[in-house]
């Protein structure tokens, strides 16, 4: 049992040490000596921002009037907010909004985000369709530099970059702003080099005849439209200066439970694009191995595999190994609890955050497995 145990050992470090380590370089590298530079241009293509909604009525007009204020040619854009049935005031104030051009598409009944998406896409007039969250502004050059980038016939889908709209805070923030970041810098390398993976949900961009039906019942749009676009030959490409600011912070429970959802998500999306795996699909299936297969599928089963076998196998190398992870895990529950004040924050913010993501993409593998998930996003508090 010791001798499984210490094999289990270095392959689960062999792994996670080339998810987190491995990679990245190899794709830094790849982007400085292979690079794939976009042909961007000075361009305006006619533009649909589509604006999902349920039950946003205390952030959709702030968010239409952001759309209003944008630095792009008026008569080139349109903004559409198509809500899913929202019991609220979303679909009152959008409406307030049609003599300055807005459009509303209200639905009598929820029914899920990529089933309003499948709806309303072919009824956009934009040449470009932008798909942006209610909660999130967009900086003004923002859409000029998003159309940019589709002067290159090879780019199919374009995604901006996140940034809080305030300083981080809490544990939680400061371990997002973190984690965001490093996904900056990995979409960054991968777009260098030819396609970034999916896309940012708060702001991205495709032409509109790539759209793709994308089975209703999965969750992760932001990933699965942009990855159909690449299994079909075109590039989704990062463009860091597309800014695009959260507003809307949500905590506790409701941040755990929409991590769960993105979680479950992940796997939905995994196994229904694996035939991009395949080695035609060159780089980009590399990508989708190293980055959500390793990383993303299996790292959460791999920690908890490298946890079991410190404990199983025999030697003072495991003991240590042991107290290491035990530290660092406890640092993270340390940082749950005081999650909401101010002690010692810079010690427990990545401990936490990174803790809090493990288990949710556990809950988020039980839930897919055992078919427990829903369609329907719901707003956290």
């Amino acid at each position: 049992m010791a001798q499984l145990a210490e094999v289990a050992f270095w392959a689960a470090l062999a792994v996670l040490a080339y998810s987190f380590v491995g990679y990245p370089c190899a794709v830094a590298l790849l982007a400085r000596w292979r690079p794939r530079p976009v042909a961007a241009g000075d361009l305006h293509p006619s533009v649909t921002v589509i604006i999902p909604a349920y039950n946003e009525a205390a952030v959709i007009g702030a968010k239409i009037e952001n759309g209003l204020e944008l630095d792009y040619p008026r008569e080139r854009l349109e903004i559409l907010v198509a809500s899913d049935g929202s019991t609220d005031e979303t679909e009152a104030v959008a409406a307030r909004y049609a003599a300055r051009g807005v459009r509303l598409i209200a639905y009598p009944w929820r029914r899920g985000k990529l089933h309003v998406l499948n709806d309303v896409v072919p009824q956009a007039r934009g040449e470009i369709v932008v798909f942006t969250d209610a909660s999130a502004m967009l900086d003004r050059a923002a859409l000029r530099h998003l159309a940019r980038n589709f002067a290159d016939p090879t780019v199919g889908c374009v995604t901006g970059r996140y940034r809080f709209g305030d300083p981080p805070r809490t544990p939680r923030e400061q371990g997002e702003h973190l984690y965001f970041g490093w996904e900056g810098f990995l979409r960054r390398s991968e777009s260098r080099c030819g396609s970034t993976l999916g896309a940012r949900g708060a702001l991205y961009a495709i032409r509109r005849d790539l759209y793709p039906r994308i089975e209703a019942h999965l969750i992760n749009d932001d990933f699965l439209i942009p990855m159909r676009i690449t299994e079909r030959g075109y590039r989704t490409v990062y463009e860091p200066e597309a800014l695009v600011y959260e507003k809307a912070r949500v905590t506790g429970r409701g941040e755990f439970a929409r991590r769960v959802r993105i979680a479950v998500g992940n796997y939905q999306q995994a196994v229904a694009l694996l035939p991009m795996l395949h080695p035609r699909h060159g780089l980009v299936a590399f990508q989708f191995f190293s980055h959500k297969w390793l990383r993303g599928v299996l790292q959460a089963p791999l920690l908890v595999l490298l946890l079991a076998a410190s404990t199983l196998a025999d030697g003072e190398f495991y003991g240590w190994a042991l107290a290491a992870q035990a530290a660092f895990y406890g640092c993270g529950a340390i940082g749950f609890a005081l999650r909401d004040r101010g002690v010692a924050r810079r010690l427990i913010h990545l401990p936490f955050y990174f803790l809090m993501g493990n288990l949710a993409y556990l809950m988020g593998m039980w839930r897919f497995l055992s078919g427990r998930w829903e369609v329907r996003w719901e707003q956290v508090q």
